[in-house]
């Protein structure tokens, strides 16, 4: 066998090991692709990338930040576009790259690190790998600075958020209200909410996101005034909130249900089914969460709205 095809023999086995391993993660059974990960007997980019991204899909982010930290311990340098991609499109990156070295396939481990950081609470990490960039000549993209809000936002830190946010040497958008909001919203401070209020209509005008997301935050507060306002502004820039939805397959037809509407053919059965659970549940002890229906209606129409809930 001569060098040429030496060199295939590797690569090849290589790039099996690694279509078997992310087909392991894609399933759900870290367990096996780690397994697999730790006999490969070479290991590329694709390799550390795959085994890293199915750690923080199926939330092992301490592990992931490990496995992060072992790879570069190994001499693979982050570059620009290691911080740009998440791990949820590391592969299908690699699939449409015409060039597939060393710096590219680095694409998704920064953003992977970071966000593992960001759902495991570890603010001083995050902040490391963050400040990291620039340590290795990196100028940070805004997706970065989102990785930040959402890391502090989620520690409860949203001063600090909103200190990082007015610091920014790019305009943020509306991403980066997005998940200074929803931090607002998960830790119920509708005071920080409402001084970025101001700001978010200047830079996010035409992100009706940010806008239900603000509108939920002043409901939760029962604010009511408030959201009429937000409400107002949405229906004057000719924002619309996509319905929340459900569906589901029967026999090979797709049902698809959608908040509100009640022109499926099948409504008044599924409606008397949607009673039986009900009882069913309250029967069992069940009560529900009316706190969550952010409308200004009684807790009987409530609760009403809730069973009937959708999600997209």
């Amino acid at each position: 066998m001569d060098c040429g095809e030496r060199v295939l023999d590797y690569v090849g086995k290589v790039r099996d090991n690694n279509q078997y391993c992310h087909g392991f993660a894609r399933n759900g059974d870290v367990e096996s692709a780690q397994g697999l990960f730790n006999e490969m007997p070479e290991r590329d980019i694709v390799s550390w990338n795959t085994m890293i991204g199915a750690l923080v899909q199926q939330s092992f982010f301490r592990d992931a930040i490990e496995l992060f930290h072992s790879m570069q311990n190994e001499g693979i340098m982050v570059d620009e576009v290691t911080m740009v991609w998440g791990p949820s499109n590391a592969i299908k990156v690699f699939s449409t790259m015409k060039e597939r070295d060393v710096s590219a396939w680095t694409a998704a481990i920064g953003a992977m690190a970071m966000e593992a950081c960001s759902h495991a609470g570890l603010v001083k990490q995050g902040m490391q790998i963050f400040n990291s960039m620039e340590e290795h000549g990196i100028t940070p993209h805004i997706i970065h600075y989102g990785c930040v809000v959402d890391l502090l936002g989620r520690a409860g830190l949203l001063d600090e958020a909103l200190d990082f946010i007015n610091t920014m040497p790019m305009e943020p958008n509306g991403a980066i209200w997005g998940a200074f909001l929803a931090a607002c919203r998960i830790h119920k401070n509708e005071k920080m909410a409402t001084c970025a209020a101001e700001l978010i209509t200047k830079s996010a005008k035409d992100k009706t996101g940010v806008h239900v997301l603000l509108s939920n935050i002043y409901a939760s507060a029962a604010k009511w005034d408030d959201v009429a306002k937000v409400r107002m502004q949405m229906k004057e820039k000719g924002m619309k909130k996509t319905p929340g939805s459900s569906s589901i397959e029967v026999n090979g037809a797709v049902h698809e249900f959608t908040s509100g509407d009640e022109s499926h053919p099948e409504n008044a059965l599924t409606a008397s089914m949607l009673q039986e659970i009900n009882c069913r549940l309250k029967h069992a002890g069940y009560v529900p969460d009316l706190t969550n229906v952010l409308l200004d209606i009684d807790e009987q129409e409530k609760e009403f709205l809730l069973n009937r809930h959708s999600e997209n």
